[in-house]
């Protein structure tokens, strides 16, 4: 199979909706990573961007493959 053909299936783009959504809450909660990622000392917290970011593209692949025909 193609790759271009693999990452427009349904099974793909589901379990990179689930994968992304699951990593999105994981970087909401900066005490869950113990601050192992990314170290306190900058006074603006890139994990709450990383974790929004993850979840936007959990719902636009979410939304890709439940409408996908």
């Amino acid at each position: 199979m193609k790759k271009e053909k693999l990452l427009k299936t349904k099974k793909i783009t589901a379990t990179l909706a689930i994968v992304s959504a699951v990593g999105g809450f994981f970087f909401l909660k900066p005490n869950l990573t113990g601050n192992i990622i990314l170290e306190s000392g900058s006074s603006f917290n890139y994990l709450g961007l990383i974790g929004i970011g993850l979840i936007v593209c959990a719902l636009i692949l979410g939304t890709y493959s439940t409408r996908k025909k």
